[in-house]
């Protein structure tokens, strides 16, 4: 998969910070509460429990999985570091 902001190699091609503030929305459309998502490449199945104001929280069985709502763009599919993507089943 072709990954926006990032060089063939993978390496960012832009700052962090940046990255952040331009992927914000995205991610923000993207994770939706009651809907599943897959974690890197792992087997387990995430569902999105809550979107609160400052995490979004994921739930598998006993394992949860929260992530900064401000940088939830950073995990999208296209964008996120290999292995660290949460994508949508």
């Amino acid at each position: 998969m072709e990954k926006r902001y990032r060089d063939r190699d993978g390496r960012l091609t832009i700052k962090l910070e940046e990255l952040v503030a331009l992927t914000k929305e995205d991610g923000l459309s993207y994770y939706k509460e009651g809907e599943t998502y897959r974690y890197g490449t792992e087997d387990r199945v995430y569902v999105c429990l809550e979107i609160g104001e400052d995490i979004i929280k994921f739930i598998s069985g006993s394992n949860e999985l929260s992530i900064d709502k401000h940088s939830c763009g950073t995990f999208l599919p296209d964008i996120a570091s290999e292995g660290m993507a949460l994508t949508k089943v």
